[in-house]
């Protein structure tokens, strides 16, 4: 077995970028449903603004880099069964939205 990084270290390693929002008033389209005018709220843009990656995000790509190192280091050494590996680090971290990761559950 693997020691794999605990996901808190690794996210403390990371920037994780913002991602623009939506408009909540107008959806999106920069008119307001009712009058059809340019919407107030976002002066037209159909954006509402930034906000962090969502929690589910960031544990994917936690999720995806740690089974693409395992990949590579199991391809490589040829001593340890990826399935193995991988079936492992799911039991004792979970998945994806499901992960069992001390102060987020």
């Amino acid at each position: 077995m693997f020691t794999i990084e605990p996901f808190d270290q690794w996210r403390e390693r990371h920037v994780f970028e913002q991602v623009e929002t939506t408009c909540f008033e107008c959806d999106g389209t920069g008119e307001c449903e009712c009058c059809g005018r340019e919407c107030l709220e976002c002066d037209g843009t159909g954006l509402g603004g930034v906000e962090d990656l969502p929690e589910f995000t960031v544990q994917e790509r936690y999720f995806e880099e740690v089974v693409g190192m395992l990949s590579q280091v199991c391809a490589f050494t040829n001593r340890h069964d990826f399935l193995e590996e991988v079936g492992h680090f799911i039991k004792h971290h979970g998945r994806p939205g499901d992960m069992h990761i001390p102060g987020i559950h």
